[in-house]
């Protein structure tokens, strides 16, 4: 038998399954014919401000859930958009917000000091190489 045979003789019956021309499919592009997302309708309006009489609590709207631990209310107070961001924030822009309070602070005879350096604050490092 010659070396081919088995090979015309796979052709031919393979060949009807592999034939057929594909059927286009409907893609459902929620409502838009140019296949791009509608923006959304969510105003995103502020949650809380500084002098708000809550706690606040990472959710807006159906997103988000309660925070199950200790809190730093004031703090949180003046981070509405850090603790609970729109929802068209990606969290590309670092947070340049940084307490001293939240700094290590040094004890020497007749005083105290304290010092942030770019080790401790993540987005120095941004500023200072891009």
């Amino acid at each position: 038998m010659h070396w081919s045979l088995p090979f015309l003789f796979a052709s031919c019956v393979l060949l009807p399954t592999v034939s057929a021309i594909p059927v286009p499919t409907q893609v459902d592009l929620g409502g838009d014919p140019n296949g791009i997302a509608y923006t959304d309708s969510n105003p995103n309006k502020e949650l809380w401000h500084a002098g708000s009489k809550i706690v606040p609590q990472p959710q807006r709207g159906s997103l988000g859930a309660l925070i199950l631990g200790p809190q730093n209310v004031p703090l949180e107070l003046q981070n509405a958009d850090l603790l609970a961001p729109p929802t068209t924030d990606h969290g590309s822009v670092p947070n340049f917000k940084w307490p001293f309070s939240l700094s290590h602070s040094k004890l020497k005879q007749g005083g105290w000091s304290r010092e942030q350096n770019g080790q401790r604050l993540l987005c120095y490092d941004v500023l200072l190489h891009g």
